[in-house]
């Protein structure tokens, strides 16, 4: 994260996959790498590194919620719900608005 924060994303990026390479369901590696994908306006690669991550970590809330915030920003509503399907709302890498608050 720091190498991503200080704008080296190719060194950021290295880091990413060499994690994933020695443990491919480290679902925060594929989060942070779908958001440098994303902050590199590639934004095929950030769904596939959230796909990817999902392969490795189904039920995983915080790749599922990123996911289908960035579905709805592709405008792909249906899908995006379904991403986010059994989440909490919550914030997510993409999210440009605040969460519904939890019902009680």
């Amino acid at each position: 994260v720091a190498r991503r924060q200080t704008g080296r994303l190719e060194a950021a990026e290295k880091a990413y996959l060499r994690a994933l390479d020695l443990q491919p369901a480290l679902a925060e590696a594929w989060s942070n790498l779908a958001v440098l994908r994303h902050i590199q306006d590639d934004r095929a690669g950030a769904e596939a590194a959230l796909r990817a991550g999902l392969d490795a970590v189904p039920a995983d809330c915080a790749l599922r919620q990123a996911l289908a915030a960035l579905l709805r920003e592709r405008g792909v509503v249906e899908e995006a719900q379904e991403a986010a399907d059994g989440c909490p709302g919550s914030m997510t890498p993409f999210s440009r608005e605040a969460p519904a608050p939890a019902a009680p």
